[in-house]
């Protein structure tokens, strides 16, 4: 087993490869934090957030490598195909937690309070909805239907 000292030099090797991959090779090493940075500015959702952060690492890797230099680690087509997966990813999580678009049968809401809605019952175990609470809503065929947790709405809505 190698020694921290041996772990922190193998580092540093890495670290400074992997900056001829992911930088352009000019005196800032971080450029590729602030692209990342302007990217993520442009969404509100921690978890977009999350998505977007991986795939403008691979598009600065591409900023970086294309029409300039050899790749020393993973080949660009690898990284053309890790944005397509991570697009996926993002793609995916977004349908099966009903947020792909407002059209669809179900879009999840961040936890609220709806006066509106209040002394009513959950649409799907039938829990009473009170003053306090947090609910979860959905846009139906049926129009707007409160559940008492989004484990309800999601088992409500999956047909």
């Amino acid at each position: 087993m190698p020694t921290p000292e041996e772990l922190m030099d193998k580092g540093k090797l890495l670290l400074r490869s992997k900056a001829d991959d992911y930088t352009s090779g000019k005196t800032d090493r971080y450029e590729n934090f602030g692209r990342q940075a302007i990217l993520m500015s442009w969404f509100k959702s921690e978890t977009d957030k999350a998505f977007v952060s991986l795939i403008a690492v691979k598009l600065a890797r591409l900023g970086s490598l294309l029409d300039s230099k050899s790749p020393k680690h993973e080949s660009i087509e690898d990284t053309f195909v890790d944005l397509i997966n991570y697009c996926s990813l993002w793609g995916g999580y977004r349908t099966i937690n009903n947020n792909a678009n407002t059209n669809s049968s179900s879009i999840r809401l961040e936890p609220m309070i709806d006066k509106s809605i209040l002394n009513k019952k959950c649409s799907n175990c039938l829990a009473d909805l009170g003053e306090g609470e947090e609910v979860y809503l959905s846009n139906t065929i049926n129009g707007i239907e409160p559940y008492c947790s989004d484990k309800c709405r999601r088992a409500a809505n999956s047909f």
